[in-house]
């Protein structure tokens, strides 16, 4: 199949499920999500020109964009509330870290040092 056609579409459907998501958490918790709106917004619209201007590395360059800015970031947390429901602070700091590296925006920037000194009290 054409890459021109298959990445952007898998883009654009995970990007909007990803932004209900996110919109849902914004209004239920009050999660500040500016950055994740920016950041699929700029993705998408990367992705919308590469193949408005018939680009394949434009469309490979999105990809790649999408997938270390919005997909990684996302997985990552979700490993994070994972390893803190189940009480394993040291992958929950080291999952914080991906994230925080990954999307230095939101809160973030504390949680691994927060999850570190829970894992030295627990012990």
């Amino acid at each position: 199949m054409d890459p021109l056609v298959i990445l952007p579409a898998l883009m654009l459907v995970w990007s909007i499920g990803f932004a209900a998501q996110v919109a849902m958490a914004w209004r239920r918790h009050g999660v500040n999500v500016a950055a994740w709106a920016v950041k699929v917004a700029l993705v998408l619209a990367g992705a919308g020109a590469a193949v408005a201007f018939g680009s394949e590395p434009g469309v490979y360059a999105a990809a790649a964009a999408w997938a270390l800015f919005l997909a990684a970031p996302s997985f990552a947390a979700n490993a994070h509330a994972r390893a803190l429901g189940g009480q394993d602070y040291d992958r929950a700091r080291r999952m914080a870290q991906v994230v925080r590296l990954l999307h230095p925006f939101d809160g973030w920037r504390r949680e691994p040092d927060l999850l570190a000194a829970l894992a030295r009290l627990r012990a």
